[in-house]
């Protein structure tokens, strides 16, 4: 877990070390978008590449990073291979030059902070669906959304989903927010829930939105960070959250 602190890391500083059970560990930093613009060019791109090999493609309602707000507005989570582990050895199928030991990082989420001047992407998600109204409830006080997970495919089945999952959260109970959303289809559900994401019934057909199409079927969830009372599992489940 984090060490609980109310000041900011610096861009780049490492706020976690990931163990996955295959014996690879994980440096995971933390970054603001609008101070590191190019790091946000390179995660918005590996988000892209993410979506299409599922055939989807990023909406207009999901902007770049680099677009969504101030340096305050949007923290950026990655992974990197930690000085211990080895990634696949050059020439094998996996491997990918840009995602090297110490070149770069393998997967990433980013945290959007709500503000007046700029919503959440999952509202400009759900408004499309006449839904808006009853996000409303949900977006009192300081409230985030986790968004925009990728894992490259050299470090898949190694837990990072679940690892960039908690230390978003923390990061944002350690920042003072009352609550986190996400929008996240049906067969990665169970990895949000079992870190005590809620989903939010009264959107579309029981809790369920066609979202990003027809093809599945998403549902917003919300961890409720004032009642939070003990400390996230740390997981090293090798489930992988398609798209974000």
């Amino acid at each position: 877990m984090l060490t609980k602190s109310c000041s900011l890391p610096e861009d780049g500083a490492v706020i976690h070390r990931h163990q996955a059970s295959s014996g690879d560990s994980f440096y995971i930093r933390a970054y603001r978008a609008h101070a590191s613009p190019t790091l946000a060019e390179v995660f918005e791109a590996k988000h892209r590449a993410a979506l299409r090999r599922y055939g989807l493609e990023l909406g207009e309602e999901i902007a770049a990073p680099t677009k969504l707000g101030n340096e305050r507005g949007i923290w950026l989570f990655t992974a990197e291979w930690s000085p211990a582990s080895h990634p696949p050895p050059p020439g094998s199928k996996e491997h990918d030059e840009s995602t090297r030991r110490g070149v770069g990082p393998v997967a990433g989420v980013r945290l959007d902070l709500r503000s007046r001047d700029r919503p959440l992407s999952l509202e400009r998600a759900v408004s499309r669906f006449g839904q808006h109204d009853r996000l409303r409830r949900y977006l009192h006080g300081r409230v985030g959304e986790l968004a925009g997970w990728w894992v490259d495919p050299c470090a898949r089945s190694r837990g990072l989903p679940a690892a960039l999952l908690v230390v978003g959260v923390d990061f944002a109970a350690d920042q003072g927010l009352a609550s986190v959303l996400t929008l996240v289809p049906r067969h990665t559900r169970a990895i949000v829930s079992s870190l005590g994401f809620q989903v939010c019934p009264e959107f579309g057909e029981d809790g369920e939105l066609p979202y990003p199409d027809d093809r599945y079927r998403s549902a917003l969830m919300r961890l409720d960070l004032l009642d939070r009372r003990r400390p996230l599992p740390q997981s090293d489940d090798a489930k992988e959250l398609h798209y974000a």
